[in-house]
């Protein structure tokens, strides 16, 4: 084929949307276009900081698009994750902390809060547990006992393996604590124990998906409705209009004079607070000021799909 040798070769493709750069640890860094440095270089630069501070996975978020990349290190791979159809990432934490205060009462239970830390949770058997500290942080755990990945029917480190990247502050809030109504403990591997789940969602700055789950995920080839997220709370948060009549609706489990008294008790606990807007599409914001990011933070009704599994 012919070829003009004298063309000057066409430029290196660059990249013209805002990345965000973050690791397990909870540190973050933005990069925009236009700025004095390609966004290879400054990834490089933020990879061999972060990896001389020891992260074991770091990622790289395109919020416009709604995807990022995870390289996991320990595990020797790199996903990509999907946010179109996340709920939970779609919610605006605000939102989040109103409906599950409600339904924690609807459930006939009491928001419990120890120091700066607010326990919410509902559920029988199948349940969703958020632990919300003052600060913004977040744990979200899902536990749903027909899921292939309920820690009941695996060995001890299965269930610690699906905590993995959760930075420790808050992996401490479901370490050896006693059991609550909503929660059910299993043997930690190192001894003491763990919550059980089967789903673990995040918000540590960006919002995401603990790097153990999404490893599992990949090695089984599951998708995100295994985490139960799907069917025990996005139902909640994807409603543009959470009421008293649509939540009873929704929720037949529960009798109408239940879901009365649950958004009743909460008007009345003095927390009411206005929420942000509907889920949608620019609807969701940052635990903390500028957070955006996948991992995962990845709740969610994302895709995850395998690039590749080294050798090791």
């Amino acid at each position: 084929m012919f070829r003009n040798d004298t063309q000057p070769e066409p430029p290196p493709r660059t990249t013209t949307r805002p990345l965000s750069f973050s690791d397990d640890k909870g540190n973050e860094q933005k990069w925009l276009p236009g700025g004095p440095r390609p966004a290879l270089d400054a990834f490089r630069e933020f990879m061999d900081q972060r990896r001389r501070d020891g992260s074991t996975s770091l990622s790289i978020e395109d919020e416009e698009n709604e995807e990022a990349l995870v390289l996991l290190f320990d595990g020797g791979a790199v996903c990509r994750v999907e946010f179109d159809g996340s709920v939970l990432r779609r919610t605006h934490p605000r939102d989040m902390r109103h409906r599950l205060e409600i339904l924690t009462r609807v459930d006939g239970r009491e928001p419990a809060t120890d120091g700066e830390v607010t326990h919410l949770g509902f559920g029988n058997g199948d349940t969703v547990n958020a632990w919300l500290a003052a600060d913004g942080r977040a744990l979200v755990v899902t536990f749903d006992r027909t899921s292939a990945l309920n820690p009941l029917d695996h060995a001890g480190a299965h269930a610690a393996s699906l905590y993995d990247g959760v930075p420790a502050d808050l992996l401490a809030l479901v370490r050896d604590v006693p059991e609550t109504e909503t929660t059910l403990n299993v043997p930690h591997p190192d001894g003491g124990t763990l919550v059980a789940a089967t789903g673990v969602f995040h918000f540590s700055g960006p919002c995401a998906m603990a790097d153990g789950l999404v490893t599992r995920l990949q090695e089984a080839g599951s998708d995100i409705e295994d985490t139960g997220v799907g069917r025990l709370l996005d139902g909640f948060l994807v409603m543009t209009d959470f009421a008293l009549a649509t939540v009873a609706a929704a929720a037949e489990w529960w009798s109408a004079e239940d879901v009365a008294r649950g958004f009743a008790e909460t008007a009345a606990s003095g927390q009411e607070q206005s929420v942000a807007p509907p889920p949608g599409p620019g609807g969701g914001g940052p635990l903390l000021p500028d957070l955006g990011r996948l991992r995962v933070q990845r709740p969610l009704g994302c895709a995850l799909r395998p690039l590749r599994q080294p050798h090791l």
